[in-house]
């Protein structure tokens, strides 16, 4: 009884292989999974521009012909590192879901469709032709190996997909947002204000006068910038988070629990025999 029920699990395996569902779905979750990544990416290098271009421009001030300059380098160069950091993570990230990418799709290739098939066909006859009981133990070896070139890449690719799903994907999406809003804001804050030339004298004189007392208050400048480095932080390191999780961590994880679990299946195919 045992042996047909694992029979039967044997052939619907051989047929999902052949049709490929678990393939589709694995490389759509992998598919949105890179290009999540990858915008999020695209914002931590735009911000990582615009702090290297505030770092670049100094805060210059000459009301009344005195000059004032103040550099915002220094407040900068903490969160310049963390995006640097980033970054290297974002990519590493990346390529790592690139390669599971290309290994998804050499598992669902006509060769390995095609050993699994003739895997358990060996198996099948092994098990139920009474003179091929000897070729057992090689059977089940070669079953469990295809099994685990067939399946171990879509099946922790579907695994990690639905972890992301249900618990990364709104921390990411929360901390990707924060990230853009910050973006946003480092780019308000390193362009230039550019006023229009004023048509009469008293409106000069009015806009000299707002002009000269915005340059001298600079300290407004500079905590505008250092709120940026702040509301930064914490969704990058959120980011950095998700990234390793999603990428390597679970991946990971979830390979070895598959291949545990083929062990259990060897087990099943072939018992030993008891003494």
């Amino acid at each position: 009884m045992r042996a047909r029920i694992a029979a039967l699990a044997l052939i619907a395996a051989v047929v999902l292989a052949w049709f490929g569902v678990l393939d589709r779905v694995a490389s759509s979750e992998l598919d949105g999974a890179l290009k999540r990544s990858f915008a999020a990416f695209a914002i931590a290098r735009s911000l990582n521009g615009v702090i290297s271009l505030i770092q670049d421009a100094d805060v210059s001030v000459s009301p009344a012909g005195v000059g004032v300059t103040v550099s915002p380098g220094e407040l900068l160069d903490p969160l310049n590192d963390l995006l640097e950091q980033f970054s290297t993570l974002a990519f590493t990230a990346l390529t790592a879901l690139g390669i599971q990418k290309f290994a998804l799709q050499l598992s669902d290739s006509l060769l390995l469709n095609l050993t699994l098939s003739a895997a358990a066909s060996l198996w099948l006859v092994a098990q139920f032709w009474s003179r091929a009981t000897r070729w057992q133990p090689l059977a089940a070896r070669a079953l469990v190996l295809a099994l685990a070139l067939r399946f171990l890449v879509p099946g922790f690719a579907l695994a990690t997909a639905l972890v992301d799903r249900t618990l990364l994907t709104p921390e990411f999406e929360a901390a990707k947002a924060q990230l853009q809003l910050t973006t946003e804001a480092a780019q308000a804050a390193a362009e230039p204000h550019v006023a229009d030339e004023p048509a009469g004298i008293s409106e000069q004189i009015a806009r000299w006068w707002e002009s000269a007392k915005a340059e001298i208050d600079v300290r407004d400048r500079v905590e505008r910038i250092r709120v940026i480095v702040e509301n930064a932080a914490e969704p990058l390191v959120m980011l950095a988070v998700v990234f390793l999780l999603q990428a390597i961590v679970l991946p990971l994880a979830f390979l070895a629990l598959g291949t545990q679990l083929l062990r259990l299946s060897a087990g099943a195919l072939y018992p030993r025999p008891t003494a």
